[in-house]
Order: C-alpha cells, then sequence, then structure tokens
C-alpha cells in the first residue's frame, strides 16, 4: 500500500489568510477589552474665573453626558499666578444644584494644581448616564483668602452640547430654592469637559465617525487636506523612501524638474495657508512701517530701528505695489522662505551629498506644516532666515570645502567671503537674535580640515564684508534719529530693560508656554526626524572610538529623553482641543518608535579606522553645525524680555538639516529592510497630515480675519477723507485703505508700556503730552478693537472719556470675537487736520 505524502506546510496564499485573520481577531478583542478615556464634551473657553473658592462659596456647572459610563470631570483651575494653596478642594457629582446628597466625591489636595491648567476629577463610573443632567461643583471649605483656587469660566454661554447648561455660584446655603435661583448664572459655563470610558475599538469608531461629518460639513476644508496627504505622502518619500527606491543614478534636469515640483507644492501650501490664516498685529506695525518708508517718511515706532533691512525690503516692495493687500504683502514673507532653501542645500550638501539625497532637505522644508506655516507672515524672520542661512552658507563653502579654492579662483573666494559677512550683518539689521551665528560659525571654523592661517584668513574677509554693510546700516540710523537711535540699535537700551519690569515671573513663564506649544503640533514629522537624525549622529560619534563603541546606544538616550519631556509637557499644558486629528497617539507611536530604532540591528558597521576621517568630515559638521545654532539660538531667547509663538521659525532651519540627517540615516540603515521603511514613511506621512491639518484649523497667532480688515477697509475708504489723520492701534487697516495714523504711529503699544522710559520712546516716537493733544485737536476718526483699547484708552482715560463724549459709532465690523468700531466725531467744530510727522 503506497504511502500518503502530507504537505510539510500550509500553502503560501492560506498562511496569509490564516495570519490576517489571527490578526483581525487579535485586533477586534483588544479593542474590546482595552478601555480608554474619552472626552464627549469640551468647553475650552474662558474669559476669566469666578473668584477665590473658599469657606462657603461652592461653584459649579450643569450638564448632560452624552454616553454612559460617566468617568470624570475636568475642569481649568487658576492659582493666581501658581499659589501653592494649603487647603483641600473637594469635587462633588450630583443629579442637580438642590439634590440633598452626592453622588460621586473626589478630593484633591490644592496645591496639586498649576495656574490655568486642566485637571481631571475622576471616580467610579456612573453606568446608566448617558441622556442624564448632572451638576458637577467645586468647594473648599478649609481654604482662605489669599490661600484658595478658583476656577475659569466664560461669558455668553458657550457650551452648546446636550440640554440646556448654567454656572453655578453659591455664596452660602445651597438647598434653599431661592439660593439656587440666585447661584444661577445661566449666560455663562465653567470651561470644563466631560470624560466617560469607553472600549478602544468604540474610540476608533468615533474618530472615523468625526472624520466623515467633517467632509460632509467642510468641503473646502476636506480639498486642503486631501492635498495636505499627497504632500505628506511626497514628504515621506524624499525623506525616508526616495533613496533605496531610486538606486540608478539621477541625471540633474531630472532632479531639477523635481526640485521644481517640490518649490511649486511649497509654494502652493504657503498661498493656502497666507489666506487663510488670521493677520497679526506684528504684521499691521511692519506693513505700515514699510508703506510709511515708501513714501519717503519715518514711521511712528522702533520698527525701522529694530529691523531696518526687512522694512526697507518690504518698502522697495511697496514701491512696485501701491495699493497693497494682506495676502500680496506677504508675498516678501514666502519668497523670503522659498529662496532659503537654497543655502539650506548648500550647508547640508556635506552631510548629504549632491543629486537625489538634496530632496530631503528641500522636502522638509518645503512641504511641513511648521516650515509653511511660520514662513507665510509678513514678521521679520522669513527674511532674517534668508540672510542668515545665506552668510552661514557661503563661509562654510570656503571653509569646509578647500578643493575649490585654487589660486585661479582666489579672487572669487574672496568676493564670497565678503558677501557672506554681508549677508550675516543685514541678518543682524533684520533681527538681533542673528547673533547666534556666532556658534554655528564657529562650529564651521572648527570642524575645517584647512590650516589654521588659512582658516583665520577667512574669518578676516568675512570680518571685512560684516564691517562693510554693518556700518552702512549704523550710517542711516545715525542720519534719521542721532546717536540715541544708534544706541537703539545696538540694543543697548533694550538690554537695560529688566524683565521683572515687562512682567510677572508667573506671566513670562505661561508666555513662554503658550509659545512653544505650537511647535509640539506643527511640527510632528520634523521634531521626529530631527531626533532619529541627533540619536544617530550620537551614536556614529559615540562609536567612532574604541571605548565607546561598545557603549555607542548610550547616544540615543538624548533623544528618548527630549521626547519623554515633550510628552508630559503636551500632556500638562496642551488645551483639550489640540488634541484632535491623533496628536497625542503619534507623540506615543513616536516614542515607541524611537526605542525601537535605538536597540534594533544594525548593518554592518565600518572599522575606526574608516569612520574616524569620516567622522570629521562628514557627521561632526552635519550635526555640530545644527546644534550649535539651535543652542545659540536658545541661550539668546532664554534672556529675552517674552518669549512668543512667532520666534519658533528662527529654530527650524536647524531642525531641518538635523531631520534631513535622521532620513538620511534611516534611507542607509534599512536599504535592505523594506517594510521598515514603509512603516517610517507612513509614521512621517502621519504626522504631516496631523499637523497640516491642526496648524489649518487651530491658528496659533492672529488678531484680524483678512476679511473683516478688507471689509472695514472699505468703509474707510467710502467715509474717510485721504487727507485726515485716524486713531487706531489697528494700523494695517489705514495701509488697506490708503489713510495715514495720528503722527504715522505704528506701534502705538509702546504708549502702554511702562518699562520703556519716555526718553528712549521719544527717539522713535511723538512724546504722550503731544499725542493727547493732537487727539483732541486733529482727530475726527476712530477705529476701535482691543488693542487700540490697550494702547490709548486704558493708560490714557482722558483719552477714553474723550471719545466716548465726542465720537459715535457708524460701523461695526465682526472680527474673531474683536469687533472693529468705526467711530466718527459728532463736533461740528472744524477740525484742523495736521497730518503725521513728516
Amino acid at each position: 500500500m503506497a504511502e500518503v505524502q502530507m504537505p510539510k506546510t500550509f500553502p503560501r496564499w492560506l498562511q496569509g489568510v490564516l495570519l490576517t485573520g489571527a490578526a483581525i481577531l487579535v485586533l477586534f478583542l483588544v479593542g474590546r477589552a482595552v478601555r480608554v478615556s474619552y472626552r464627549s464634551t469640551v468647553q475650552p473657553e474662558y474669559t476669566g474665573h469666578v473668584g477665590e473658592i473658599h469657606g462657603a462659596l461652592e461653584a459649579g456647572q450643569t450638564f448632560e453626558s452624552l454616553r454612559p459610563s460617566l468617568r470624570g470631570v475636568a475642569f481649568q483651575i487658576a492659582t493666581y499666578s501658581n499659589r501653592r494653596a494649603t487647603g483641600e478642594v473637594v469635587f462633588e457629582l450630583r443629579r442637580s444644584p438642590d439634590a440633598p446628597t452626592a453622588l460621586r466625591t473626589a478630593r484633591v489636595p490644592a496645591r496639586q494644581f498649576r495656574d490655568h491648567e486642566w485637571y481631571t476629577f475622576t471616580f467610579a463610573p456612573v453606568l446608566d448616564s448617558s441622556g442624564q443632567t448632572y451638576y458637577a461643583s467645586l468647594r473648599s471649605p478649609q481654604s482662605r483668602p489669599g490661600d484658595a483656587i478658583t476656577v475659569d469660566f466664560s461669558a455668553g454661554n458657550p457650551y452648546v452640547k446636550g440640554g440646556p447648561s448654567s454656572l453655578y455660584v453659591f455664596h452660602g446655603e445651597r438647598n434653599a430654592p431661592e439660593a439656587v435661583q440666585q447661584a444661577e448664572m445661566r449666560s455663562a459655563d465653567l470651561a470644563f469637559a466631560v470624560v466617560h470610558r469607553i472600549s478602544l475599538g468604540e474610540r476608533v469608531r468615533l474618530a472615523v465617525l468625526d472624520a466623515v461629518r467633517f467632509m460632509r460639513k467642510e468641503t473646502r476644508r476636506v480639498t486642503v487636506f486631501s492635498l495636505t496627504g499627497g504632500a505628506a505622502v511626497a514628504l515621506a518619500l524624499a525623506a525616508v523612501g526616495a533613496p533605496p527606491m531610486i538606486r540608478p543614478r539621477v541625471r540633474r534636469p531630472v532632479l531639477l524638474f523635481m526640485l521644481a515640483v517640490l518649490l511649486l507644492g511649497g509654494f502652493f501650501f504657503r498661498l493656502l495657508y497666507a489666506e487663510r490664516l488670521p493677520v497679526t498685529n506684528d504684521e499691521g506695525s511692519m506693513l505700515y512701517d514699510a508703506w510709511t518708508f515708501s513714501h519717503g517718511r519715518l514711521p511712528g515706532g522702533d520698527g525701522i530701528l529694530k529691523t531696518p533691512t526687512v522694512v526697507q525690503v518690504v518698502a522697495a516692495f511697496l514701491r512696485l505695489k501701491p495699493e497693497p493687500t494682506m495676502l500680496t504683502s506677504r508675498l516678501v514673507s514666502i519668497v523670503a522662505s522659498l529662496l532659503t532653501l537654497l543655502p539650506l542645500l548648500a550647508l547640508g550638501r556635506n552631510a548629504h551629498g549632491k543629486g537625489l539625497p538634496s530632496l530631503r532637505i528641500a522636502g522638509l522644508w518645503l512641504l511641513p506644516a511648521a516650515p509653511v506655516i511660520f514662513s507665510i507672515y509678513l514678521h521679520a524672520q522669513p527674511l532674517q532666515l534668508l540672510l542668515l542661512a545665506g552668510g552661514l552658507a557661503l563661509f562654510a563653502h570656503s571653509l569646509v570645502n578647500p578643493q575649490e579654492n585654487r589660486a585661479r579662483r582666489r579672487i572669487l573666494g574672496w568676493v564670497l567671503l565678503v558677501l557672506a559677512g554681508v549677508l550675516l550683518a543685514l541678518a543682524f539689521g533684520a533681527r538681533k537674535t542673528s547673533a547666534a551665528a556666532a556658534l554655528p560659525a564657529l562650529g564651521i571654523l572648527l570642524f575645517s580640515t584647512l590650516p589654521w592661517r588659512a582658516r583665520l584668513q577667512r574669518v578676516g574677509w568675512t570680518l571685512v564684508g560684516f564691517l562693510i554693510a554693518f556700518g552702512g546700516l549704523t550710517a542711516e540710523i545715525q542720519h534719521w534719529y542721532g546717536t540715541p537711535g544708534v544706541r537703539y540699535f545696538l540694543g543697548v537700551d533694550v538690554a537695560a530693560i529688566d524683565p521683572d519690569t515687562t512682567a510677572t515671573a508667573e506671566e513670562r513663564r505661561r508666555a513662554l508656554i503658550q509659545g512653544v506649544l505650537p511647535i509640539f503640533r506643527e511640527g510632528l514629522p520634523v521634531l521626529f526626524l530631527a531626533l532619529v537624525g541627533l540619536g544617530a549622529s550620537m551614536e556614529q560619534i559615540l562609536r567612532s572610538t574604541a571605548r565607546g563603541r561598545r557603549w555607542s546606544r548610550v547616544g540615543w538616550l538624548i533623544p528618548l529623553a527630549a521626547v519623554w519631556f515633550s510628552g508630559r509637557f503636551l500632556q500638562a499644558y496642551e488645551r483639550p482641543e489640540h488634541f484632535a486629528f491623533a496628536l497625542w497617539p503619534f507623540w506615543l507611536v513616536m516614542s515607541a518608535s524611537i526605542a525601537i530604532l535605538a536597540v534594533s540591528s544594525r548593518e554592518q558597521a565600518p572599522s575606526p579606522e574608516e569612520e574616524v576621517p569620516a567622522l570629521r568630515k562628514t557627521i561632526l559638521p552635519a550635526v555640530g553645525v545644527p546644534l550649535l545654532w539651535l543652542l545659540g539660538t536658545t541661550v539668546l531667547y532664554a534672556s529675552w524680555i517674552k518669549f512668543t509663538a512667532n520666534y519658533l521659525a528662527e529654530f527650524l532651519p536647524p531642525l531641518t538639516l538635523l531631520a534631513a540627517l535622521g532620513g538620511a540615516w534611516l534611507a542607509a540603515e534599512y536599504r535592505r529592510r523594506a517594510p521598515v521603511l514603509v512603516l517610517l514613511g507612513v509614521l512621517v506621512a502621519w504626522g504631516a497630515y496631523a499637523s497640516a491639518r491642526s496648524g489649518y484649523v487651530f491658528a496659533h497667532t492672529g488678531t484680524f480675519d483678512r476679511s473683516s480688515l478688507e471689509e472695514a477697509a472699505a468703509v474707510l475708504r467710502r467715509q474717510v477723507p485721504k487727507e485726515e489723520p485716524i486713531l487706531t492701534a489697528a494700523v494695517a487697516l489705514p495701509v488697506l485703505s490708503g489713510h495715514r495714523v495720528l503722527f504715522d504711529v505704528a506701534h502705538p503699544t509702546h504708549y502702554a508700556y511702562g518699562y520703556i522710559e519716555p526718553q528712549v520712546r521719544n527717539i522713535y516716537m511723538a512724546p504722550v503730552e503731544a499725542m493727547v493733544a493732537a487727539v483732541r485737536s486733529d482727530i475726527r476718526w476712530v477705529v476701535h478693537e482691543q488693542l487700540t483699547a490697550f494702547s490709548y484708552f486704558r493708560e490714557y482715560p482722558e483719552i477714553e472719556q474723550f471719545v466716548n463724549a465726542e465720537f459715535e459709532p457708524i460701523a461695526e465690523i465682526e472680527n474673531l470675537g474683536n469687533p472693529i468700531t468705526i467711530l466718527r466725531r459728532t463736533s461740528t467744530s472744524s477740525v484742523e487736520s495736521r497730518g503725521g510727522r513728516e
């Protein structure tokens, strides 16, 4: 009888089916078993606080639970500039404000809270909570005045989910019916969130449904985000996947075509965000500075003193476009940002070589949200970074590429070094923080393989160019403002300002937190690849030494620590609504990915004899220059008066260079493991897409909607004669309408800053006495909004009283919760208009 031969293994197709089925079953079981927190309702707005919660005072909020398994309620607590209260805060959940007993109670020491941060009071789940109305409250019987916390609230009844809701503030007995009526505030709500416990599978289902509702409701945004998704994939291919997938040598025409496509994509996305994102106060001041200067007048403000380079460049553009719009004015920054790619390619040339690898830098600078968003505003940074990167690139070209500096090209080399100095001086004239370039320039000098005599000769020629341009800028300031103006330009008067006179330590801390947060949601792919580049470089540097070869993986501790700190920072300070678009899951996956990359196996490492020469030639310059750039910028801003989100733009060029290094390492290390590269490419695309959506929906800065400004400008053109000055701090408006503000004051907030000495302010602005007198005698038109109230009315009540008595509103334009009101003087007496200061 013949023996039956059984197959040793299953067919390959059956193996695939079984593995797929097993994976689906595991995912299903995990989705059912794992429970996660879900905020079904979030009311994040706040305009003030309810006052100190102590003694018998109780603050609470009614809400409707939209789901079963109510697990917690979060409030945004305020602690009066991080006051360390010593009492205990009691949280109670009731069915109604007058319910005699509490369903759930939680007690938390008051010292655990931080100022204006969310805290979730968790409790045993209320299983049948769906569709039920509850009352959540806070009280602190042991606290005393001056030793208590409070909770933020918002006027205007912003909570709209569920049934009727109200804020309650009890000052005594709460069980009497009249006490409940007196405590109710129907037109206000606390800043709160409702937390449920749901399965992981249900959380994924809700995320998909939210995306579907979003696509049905916001068709224009869907188009934007679809295009953004394509850009994210292109970025992932450029940063991680392109080198191993495109092995053949790419000819120069093809490479130039690919770079041109990336440039067009970068321009398109910058234009898209420039059209969408609101206008900032600084943009208005910069535009008015340049517009006034283009008409042959000195602006009333310190813009021409702080950033003479940028003001004069923008003024030259405005001479070509006499009637600008905010969108066309932003083109100056957009073009400067696109041109910055050229010096970045030059700086990365030694690490990445010529040809196809340069697409990494191009993709990482042109497509991700952070470089796109931070480069569309009419601020000083885009032009500053172009000049700064250009100067460093020319300086590095001379020092790192000695084979290109033969005798027959010596004169050209000297010219380029002088030009490098000129660009660095102009960058300093754009922003004083360009002094941070001293550290990367020092790194370029140290990493060079030229003899020291040749290096010092090149430094000398660079200093010649710097002194020529710097002397020209100083001579201009001396001609316009005299010696006091030169002192201000050099930063002498600004450096003398004590930061404690500008804001309290807590106010500076809060400004720093809010200023740093946008990079963590708008720079996801750049941060991920930059941390990979840092870890890989540290590993290679340690591996090049005999003792460090065994411990080379220790180099990854720095990026791992950075990810851990960033995660805690986000969890503590990021607003709940910003965790949309899978921000938090991305950080968890990114952390796990970096940890896996740190311990995963490597390709065959070169011997120390091969690696040490390469270390000085490529690795140290590639990682050292951007690290020193980051360090120099950080040190400068550590002593800055106040940090804002706009300053983050100055960290992006070195981060981009580090990110390109990370992409290069991944492409080289995992070139034979295509699935790993695909997964990493998916992670980069995920981060790019989430960042682009977050940056498009949640503007991290901005005061004026562009359409509101254009509508208000149209009213001014119809109502206000061209020769009559306007009193306003919204100085972008007069530029758009063709008018002037009183004394051409482009920076009126300086009238409200008490830390600026009058003798310093009078260098570039009319004295306060002259300003107040001119308001009474010359002004027939006022444009009122929040910045105008801050600059003129809050500090000078006589102006506010005069405007309230003598002016009437003729138009009000809605503007991001900050309405623009145009007022006309009702007095029939003639007003002689003297215009601005020539």
